[in-house]
């Protein structure tokens, strides 16, 4: 980043890039906005997720897809209408 901030503003002491100040004030402004999304993007990849709490998450989801259509038949009582409902809510 700061190496292409030193470059524009190198080709405009060498008067190569003529854009008036607030144009190029607010470029340099977004690439600023820009470096600080890509620094917090990075330090919430590098924060590992705990394990267990996948686990969990997995077991979870597994007990659901098999409890649910359990649920969803005991309730509707209807051959046709139970796996629709559960094909529809499960798969989202």
């Amino acid at each position: 980043c700061n190496w292409l901030t030193e470059d524009v503003m190198f080709q405009v002491h060498r008067q190569n890039l003529l854009t008036p100040p607030p144009v190029l004030t607010r470029s340099f402004q977004e690439l600023s906005n820009g470096i600080l999304g890509f620094n917090q993007a990075c330090k919430i990849a590098l924060v590992p997720f705990p394990f267990p709490f996948s686990q969990m998450v997995s077991f979870s989801l597994a007990m659901l897809l098999w409890i649910f259509p359990i649920v969803v038949e005991h309730f509707t009582r209807n051959v046709l209408f139970s796996p629709v409902i559960v094909c529809l809510i499960v798969t989202g």
